[in-house]
This record gives structure tokens, C-alpha cells and sequence, in this order.
């Protein structure tokens, strides 16, 4: 038998979503807050991604998303908690991208 070994997460590969977008009221910041992660190609969480993760609105017609669209992540988590959409609608999905 070996002894204890540690095996560190690859590097970032790909964000998603930990805490979904929900049905909210226009004008209404999204709660609860959204949350996206960064994890490697075998979705581990990359605790070292620092990087800058942005939220855009599509399919969104004339809506706008409000708020701070672009947050760092915290140990491969960024969290989003004052956005908003301006306009009623349905069908709005968020995209989350990052560099």
C-alpha cells in the first residue's frame, strides 16, 4: 500500500451554473443569487480559477440584464447577486463566459 497521495483538479475547462436562474418579477433582482463554477474537463471544481465570469442575457429581445454582469470568482465560484431583466418575458436564458 502507498502512502496518502493528493490529486489537484486539471486546470479550468468550463462554467456552469450551481445555483439555476428562477422565475422572478421585472425589475426584481434574481433570487436566490446566482451562482456559477468553474470546474476541469471531469468536472472538478477548479478552486484556483480567480478569473473574471460574465453573464449575458439571450433570447432576450429588446430585455436588458441589470446589475453586476461580470464578477471574479472566489476559490472557481463567482456570484452574482443584484442582477435584474427590465421587461416581462419568457424563454430569457443566461450564458456564462469567461476571458
Amino acid at each position: 500500500t502507498s502512502t496518502a497521495i493528493t490529486i489537484a483538479p486539471a486546470a479550468a475547462a468550463r462554467l456552469s451554473f450551481v445555483q439555476e436562474p428562477s422565475t422572478t418579477v421585472a425589475g426584481v433582482d434574481i433570487a436566490p443569487a446566482l451562482t456559477v463554477r468553474s470546474t476541469d474537463a471531469f468536472g472538478n471544481l477548479t478552486p484556483s480559477f480567480t478569473g473574471a465570469v460574465q453573464l449575458t442575457l439571450k433570447d432576450a429581445g429588446t430585455a436588458a440584464l441589470l446589475g453586476t454582469a461580470t464578477q471574479n470568482a472566489v476559490a472557481g465560484i463567482a456570484t452574482f447577486g443584484d442582477l435584474k431583466v427590465q421587461k416581462a418575458g419568457t424563454g430569457y436564458r443566461l450564458e456564462a463566459t469567461s476571458g
